[in-house]
């Protein structure tokens, strides 16, 4: 599902009963998006009850190859973020199979 999909989804969904329109519903998971990666930048984590915890991790430098010509090149240490669902979403996902 890509991101214009997630909003028409949210647009039909019947609890979003306020939404009178696709604009107004795309920039409500504009702006729930940005506030969650300010949140994330800002602290290094954020835990959503029920939902999971985002956090900022630490990937150290390593040695890759080039796939092509199996050159060793260096790939800089660098900073990612980590997802852990929680219960309730390992729950639905488990149910779901």
């Amino acid at each position: 599902m890509n991101r214009s999909e997630f909003v028409r989804m949210l647009r039909n969904s019947d609890t979003m009963g306020t939404m009178n329109s696709i604009m107004m519903t795309e920039r409500v998971v504009n702006q729930v998006l940005d506030t969650l990666q300010r949140a994330i930048v800002e602290h290094g984590f954020l835990k959503i009850q029920g939902f999971g915890v985002f956090e900022v991790v630490d990937v150290p430098a390593r040695q890759g190859r080039n796939p092509r010509t199996w050159e060793s090149i260096p790939i800089p240490a660098h900073k990612t973020v980590k997802f852990r669902p929680g219960k309730e979403l390992r729950g639905a996902v488990n149910r779901g199979q």
